[in-house]
C-alpha cells in the first residue's frame, strides 16, 4: 500500500477513489490468484471516463514486483505469455482446456488474450 500511495503522490495521479484491501487464505483452484498461498487483494478504481492506463499500469508494476496475480474479473494488462509464469498449474490447466474445449467454443477475444488461442 505504501508503494502505491507513494507512486500516486510522485506521479501526481488524479485518484479520487478508495483503494480496497482484503486478506484471504490460499485455495486449490489452478488459476486462482490465491492458488496455494494466503494473499492480499488490492483493488484500485477510477471513475468512468478517466484514462485508467497510467494508474493501473503503474500499480501493476508494483504488483509484479511482489508476485501479484490479477483478479480475472478486473481490468489488467496481462496476456497469456505474462500470466503463465505466475501460475504453477498453468500447463495442467491448458491441457484440460485443450481436452474439454479443443475447438474453443467457450472462448472470446478476452479469453484468447489471457489464456492463449
Amino acid at each position: 500500500m505504501a508503494e502505491i500511495l507513494n507512486m500516486i503522490d510522485r506521479e501526481d495521479l488524479p485518484v479520487a477513489m478508495p483503494i480496497e484491501c482484503r486478506v484471504v487464505d490460499g485455495d486449490d483452484a489452478m488459476l486462482s490468484p490465491t492458488f496455494e498461498r494466503p494473499s492480499t487483494y488490492i483493488a484500485v478504481h477510477l471513475y468512468e471516463g478517466v484514462d485508467w492506463r497510467p494508474y493501473f499500469e503503474a500499480v501493476e508494476e508494483i504488483f509484479d514486483r511482489h508476485g501479484g496475480r490479477p483478479h480475472w474479473g478486473k481490468r489488467h494488462t496481462k496476456s497469456a505469455a505474462t500470466l503463465a509464469p505466475l501460475y504453477p498449474e498453468w500447463e495442467k490447466f491448458a491441457a484440460i482446456r485443450d481436452r474439454l474445449d479443443p475447438n474453443r467454443n467457450f472462448s472470446n477475444d478476452y479469453v484468447k488474450a489471457v489464456l492463449g488461442a
